[in-house]
């Protein structure tokens, strides 16, 4: 069916290389996705707003300390 390859295609411009990557969410589940770098793992970033005061806190002075 000529119709099966119009929808399966990746639609973009640029044809560059795309190495196959597994993406971990915050709750622990796993997605095989396409992405431009070759890494082997990516994670999504923590959001701060949902975390206590005291780990938020903690957090900041491990990522920028004084």
């Amino acid at each position: 069916n000529s119709n099966r390859v119009a929808i399966s295609h990746l639609h973009r411009q640029l044809y560059g290389r795309l190495y196959p990557v597994l993406l971990v969410k915050l709750d622990g589940s796993t997605i095989h996705l396409r992405y431009k770098e070759p890494k082997r793992i990516l994670m999504l970033p923590l959001d701060s707003s949902t975390l206590p005061e005291a780990q938020r806190k903690a957090r900041l002075r491990r990522q920028f300390p004084s």
